[in-house]
């Protein structure tokens, strides 16, 4: 995840932190096909080290993004929220995933990853919609 912002933070001089966004959901795209469908350990190990990487960029940009999204005087409490949300889900969404391992196997992880996938990529999608209509 380190690599990964430090890497966004070099490309943010030249690209929009949309784009930086949409990267980053490219990079867990082909992460998560790579970690469904590796034959070993170490192609596994790749696919987990993608994951962070193209995490890292994510809440930084979409921090940033936060006053052109829902104005400057918004701004502030919304970026509390989000911190808030964050500090939550960065407790909650483990334990979760540990708790279906134990009951189900460990083989949900990376369904269980994919499914946060999806709904990042709905809702990265959702917002732009909402932001073409504004």
């Amino acid at each position: 995840m380190a690599l990964g912002r430090f890497v966004s933070g070099l490309a943010a001089n030249k690209l929009h932190s949309w784009k930086i966004i949409h990267i980053s959901e490219g990079v867990l795209a082909i992460a998560l096909l790579i970690l469904l469908f590796s034959p070993t350990t170490i192609i596994a190990a790749i696919g987990l080290f993608l994951i962070g990487f193209g995490n890292g960029p994510m809440f930084p940009n979409f921090n940033y993004l936060t006053p052109e999204n829902f104005g400057e005087e918004n701004s502030v409490a919304i970026i509390g929220v989000q911190m808030a949300f964050a500090s939550i889900s960065s407790m909650s969404v483990p334990v979760i995933c540990g708790l279906l391992g134990q009951f189900m196997g460990m083989w949900i992880f990376p369904i269980y990853l994919l499914l946060f996938f999806v709904l990042i990529v709905f809702e990265t999608v959702r917002m732009h919609g909402i932001k073409k209509n504004n």
